[in-house]
């Protein structure tokens, strides 16, 4: 779209799902920075741009096995 035939680099699409599961906890009726943050641990299989993220006892995030796959966004 803008002449450019780079692909996107995969710090992008990270960027681009985190913000994904922010919106959609905000949607969903949370407010509050902790409400967000129960709401993004609870995630499990979300189909993000990296593959399927969910999110260990730890709240670290886990991906599939294809992550940072790229692919194209529009």
């Amino acid at each position: 779209e803008y002449g450019s035939t780079d692909e996107v680099a995969p710090s992008t699409q990270t960027a681009y799902d985190a913000m994904s599961l922010i919106g959609a906890a905000i949607e969903g009726g949370a407010k509050t920075s902790e409400e967000i943050a129960d709401s993004i641990r609870s995630v499990k299989d979300y189909a993000g741009l990296t593959g399927l993220i969910g999110f260990d006892d730890k709240g670290h995030a886990t991906w599939g096995d294809d992550v940072f796959v790229v692919k194209e966004i529009r």
